[in-house]
C-alpha cells in the first residue's frame, strides 16, 4: 500500500475546514483503497504546533501541502509557506503547494491584505478562494487527481458527477450547485430549472394516472415526461463533465503555467461564465502569437509552453460551449491539440507533458470514431512513454501498459490483429509484474486486458485461449467485486456476457443462457441508479441472448429480446443519436437476419431498409466509421433481394458493397479486405444461380486470392475458406469445360 501524505496547515479559525478534509480524505481513501493507494493527513497550527524547524521535519515527508488562510496571518504561516515553496523549487517534498484563501474575508489584518495583494507577483501560483465547504472540497479533490494523474481507463476513475452531486468513489462529497462556476453557470442553470419544472409535471401527471388508471391519455403523458426528463438529465450529466473537465485542467497547471489569457480565463470560468473563458482562448490570436512566437522560440521558449497550455485548455472549453453545435466543438478540439503539439513538437516540449496531450487527443478521436488518427497519435505517445520507462520504469511502466492496452482496442477494431494480439500480451506482461508487488492497484488492469485479449482470441477462432482468459479475468473480478460490489460488480457482469457469446458458439447453450441471464440481472440492478451507464449495457445483452436464442430455434424469445433491445437502444438514439443510432441499426439487422430466417420478408426488409436509411446518414457525416456498416447493411439486404427472386436488385447492392470495401481496403487492407472477400464470394454465389459461371469464376479467383494473402498472415483462419472456395471453383470449371464441350 504506497501511502500519500498531506500536510494541511491551518489555524484554529479554519476548524469548520480541517473537520471537511477529514471527510473528504476518508472519502478518497474508501475509492483508492482498491488501487493500493492511502492518504494520510497531517495536522499543523501554524500558532500552537512548533517552530519553523519541527514544521520543516513534517513537511519533508508529505507529498503534498496545502495551506489555508482567512481573517488573519497566523504564527509562523509565511515563514511556513516560503520554506515550503522553496523546497519545491528545489525538487524536494512537497511536490505540490495550494494555497486556500476563504472569502469574503470581511476585516482582515493589514498583514494579511497585503500579503494576497502580493502573492501572485511574489509566489508565480494562482491560490485557489473558496466561500463555502463544497467549493474548497472541489478544488481539493481536482488538486488531487490532477496530482495522481494517470493515462487510466474508465474503472480506475475516482470521482463521478450525476445528477449535480460529486462522489468521491460511492459517497456524495459535495454538490456543484453551490460551487460558483457552476451555480452561475447560465446553461447549468437553464438546466438545473428545466430539471425541477419536469420533476413538477411529472409529480402531476403521475397522480392524475394513479387517480384513473384507465386515462390513456393521462398514462402516456406521464411516461413521456419522464423520458423527457432522462433525456434533459442526461444532457445535464454531460455538461457538468465538461465543466469538470475544464477545472481539473486547470488544477493540473502549476503557477509558472499560467498566461495572462489562462488567467482572465479562469478568472470567467470561476464566475461561471464557460462560453466568455472560451472566447478568450481565441483561437485565432493565439495562433498567431504561436507564429510569431515560434520564428524567434529560443527567446520566446516560456511563452511558447504557455502557449501549449492554453491550446490545451482550448480542446476542453471549447467541448463545453453551448454556442457551438457538437460537430463544429469537436473540430475546433481537434485543431486545438494539433496546436499543441505542433508546438511541443517543436520546442522539445517536456516529454511527460507531450504523452499526456497525445494521449488525450486520441481518447479524443476514438470518442468520435476517428479510429486510424487515434491509432497515431497512440502510437506517439507510446513512443515517448517507452522512452520514460526506460529511464524510471516505477513511474512510466504503468502509462505504457494503458497505452499498449488502448492501442490494442483500436488495432482489433482495425484487423491489425496480429499487433493488437502482441501488445495486449506486452501490456498484460507489464500489468501481471506490476500487480506482483501492488495487487490492490494493478490486479484490475490484469484483469482488463485478459478479457479484451479473449474478445481478440474468440474473434480469431481461438476458443479455448478465449475462454481460459475469460475464466481467468472472472476469477479476478469476482474476487474484487466480493470486497467492493460497488467498482466491480459491473466488470463481473462485462466479462459473464463476452463469455456467454463464446460458450453459445461453443454449444455450451446452458451455461451461456445462465451467464447472459447473470450478467442481465446485475446490469438491470445497477441501472436502477444509474440508467444512462447500464441502459446501453442492458441493451446489449438482450442482443447477445437474442441471437442465441435465434441459434437454438427459440424464435419468439429472440425477437421479443430484439425488440426490448431496440427500444432502448431507440430511446436512447433519440436523446444521444451520434452515440446510439449506430445500436439501433445493429439491432435492426439482427431482428431483420431473424424475420428473414422465418420467412417474414416484407418485415424484414422493412428494417434492412431503416437500419440502411441511419448508417448512410451517419456514414454522411463521418465516412471511415460508418461506411463499413453501409456495406454491411447493403450485403445483407442483398442476401434477402437473393431469396426473393430480385435478382437485379441483390446483384446491384452486392456491387456497391464490395465496391466500398474495396475502396476502404486500399487504405486499410487488413481491416477490409475480409469483408470484401465474403461480398464478393455472395456476389458469386448469385451469379452462379444465374448461371453466369465464367463471371462467377472470375471472381471466386480473386476471393481465393485474398483470402490465401490473409491466411499468411493468421495461419488458420481462412483455412475453411479457402478450401470452399477451391471446391466451387472446380466445380465452376467442370461446368465450363461440359460447355465448351
Amino acid at each position: 500500500m504506497k501511502t500519500i501524505k498531506i500536510l494541511i496547515a491551518a489555524s484554529e479559525e479554519m476548524y469548520d475546514e480541517k473537520l471537511a478534509f477529514t471527510d473528504i480524505i476518508m472519502a478518497l481513501n474508501k475509492a483508492l483503497a482498491p488501487r493500493g493507494i492511502e492518504l494520510e493527513r497531517i495536522k499543523w497550527d501554524p500558532n500552537t504546533d512548533g517552530t519553523i524547524e519541527d514544521f520543516c521535519a513534517k513537511l519533508s515527508e508529505c507529498e503534498m501541502c496545502l495551506t489555508l488562510y482567512w481573517k488573519e496571518m497566523a504564527g509562523n504561516s509565511e515563514e511556513e509557506l516560503n520554506a515550503a515553496y522553496q523546497d519545491l523549487k528545489e525538487g524536494k517534498n512537497p511536490r505540490q503547494l495550494y494555497v486556500f484563501f476563504k472569502e469574503p474575508a470581511g476585516e482582515i489584518s493589514d498583514e494579511l491584505r497585503d500579503f494576497k495583494a502580493n502573492f501572485v507577483t511574489q509566489y508565480g501560483h494562482f491560490f485557489c478562494k473558496f466561500e463555502n465547504v463544497d467549493t474548497m472540497n472541489l478544488q481539493f479533490v481536482l488538486q488531487f487527481e490532477a496530482y495522481h494523474n494517470r493515462l487510466h481507463s474508465e474503472q480506475e476513475k475516482v470521482v463521478s458527477i450525476t445528477n449535480g452531486k460529486v462522489k468521491v468513489g460511492d459517497m456524495e462529497v459535495l454538490s456543484l450547485g453551490n460551487v460558483p462556476f457552476a451555480a452561475m453557470n447560465k446553461e447549468y442553470q437553464r438546466l438545473q430549472k428545466e430539471l425541477a419544472e419536469l420533476d413538477e409535471q411529472i409529480a402531476v401527471a403521475k397522480a392524475k394516472h394513479a387517480a384513473d388508471p384507465e386515462d390513456e391519455e393521462a398514462e402516456e403523458q406521464y411516461f413521456e415526461l419522464r423520458f423527457k426528463r432522462k433525456k434533459l438529465a442526461e444532457e445535464f450529466d454531460k455538461y457538468q463533465e465538461h465543466l469538470y473537465a475544464i477545472a481539473l485542467n486547470f488544477a493540473k497547471l502549476d503557477g509558472s503555467r499560467y498566461s495572462d489569457r489562462i488567467r482572465r480565463a479562469r478568472e470567467e470560468f470561476e464566475k461561471g461564465n464557460a462560453v466568455a473563458a472560451d472566447e478568450i482562448l481565441n483561437m485565432e490570436e493565439m495562433k498567431r502569437e504561436k507564429e510569431r512566437e515560434l520564428r524567434q522560440y529560443e527567446q520566446n521558449l516560456n511563452n511558447l509552453e504557455l502557449k501549449i497550455e492554453e491550446f490545451r485548455l482550448k480542446a476542453e472549453t471549447v467541448m463545453a460551449n453551448t454556442e457551438f453545435a457538437i460537430p463544429k466543438r469537436f473540430v475546433q478540439a481537434c485543431e486545438a491539440y494539433e496546436q499543441a503539439i505542433e508546438i511541443a513538437e517543436k520546442i522539445r516540449y517536456d516529454e511527460s507533458k507531450s504523452g499526456q496531450i497525445l494521449f488525450a487527443y486520441a481518447y479524443l478521436l476514438t470518442d468520435f470514431n476517428h479510429m486510424h488518427e487515434a491509432l497515431t497519435y497512440y502510437e506517439k505517445a507510446l513512443e515517448i512513454y517507452r522512452r520514460l520507462a526506460a529511464g524510471n520504469p516505477e513511474a512510466y511502466e504503468s502509462d505504457v501498459a494503458d497505452i499498449l492496452n488502448n492501442l490494442a482496442i483500436l488495432q482489433y477494431k482495425l484487423g491489425r490483429y496480429a499487433e493488437a494480439e502482441q501488445n495486449y500480451l506486452t501490456a498484460l506482461e507489464i500489468r501481471r509484474r506490476l500487480a506482483a508487488t501492488n495487487p490492490e492497484a494493478y490486479e484490475p488492469d490484469v484483469a482488463q486486458t485478459l478479457n479484451n485479449l479473449a474478445v481478440l482470441q474468440y474473434y480469431l477462432g481461438r476458443y479455448g485461449e478465449a475462454e481460459k482468459n475469460y475464466l481467468a479475468a472472472l476469477e479476478i473480478r469476482r474476487r474484487l467485486a466480493a470486497a467492493n460490489p460497488e467498482a466491480y460488480e459491473s466488470n463481473v457482469a462485462d466479462t459473464l456476457n463476452h463469455l456467454a457469446v463464446l460458450q453459445g458458439n461453443l454449444g455450451l447453450y446452458g451455461e451461456a443462457e445462465q451467464n447472459f441471464l447473470a450478467a442481465l440481472k446485475t446490469r438491470r440492478r445497477l441501472a436502477v441508479a444509474t440508467p444512462e451507464t447500464y441502459e446501453p449495457k442492458i441493451a446489449e445483452t438482450l442482443n447477445h441472448l437474442a441471437v442465441l436464442q435465434g441459434n437454438l430455434g427459440l424464435y419468439g424469445e429472440a425477437e421479443q429480446n430484439y425488440l426490448a433491445a431496440l427500444e432502448i437502444r431507440r430511446r436512447l438514439a433519440a436523446a444521444n443519436p451520434e452515440a446510439y443510432e449506430p445500436d439501433v441499426a445493429d439491432t435492426m439487422n439482427n431482428l431483420a437476419n431473424l424475420q428473414k430466417h422465418l420467412k417474414r420478408y416484407g418485415e424484414a426488409e422493412q428494417n434492412y431498409l431503416a437500419a440502411l436509411e441511419i448508417v448512410r446518414r451517419l456514414a454522411a457525416a463521418n465516412p471511415e466509421a460508418y461506411e463499413p456498416h453501409v456495406a454491411t447493411t447493403l450485403n445483407n439486404l442483398a442476401v434477402l433481394q437473393a431469396n426473393l427472386k430480385q435478382y437485379n436488385g441483390a446483384a446491384k447492392n452486392f456491387l456497391v458493397a464490395s465496391e466500398i470495401y474495396r475502396r476502404l481496403a486500399t487504405a486499410h487492407p487488413e481491416t477490409y479486405e475480409p469483408d470484401m472477400a465474403y461480398t464478393l464470394r455472395n456476389l458469386a454465389i448469385l451469379q452462379k444461380l444465374l448461371e453466369q459461371y465464367n463471371e462467377a469464376e472470375r471472381i471466386l479467383l480473386e476471393v481465393l486470392e485474398i483470402y490465401e494473402r490473409l491466411e499468411r498472415k493468421n495461419p488458420g483462419l481462412y483455412a475453411d475458406d479457402i478450401n470452399d472456395i477451391k471446391d466451387s471453383l472446380n466445380f465452376l470449371k467442370k461446368i465450363n469445360n461440359d460447355a465448351n464441350h
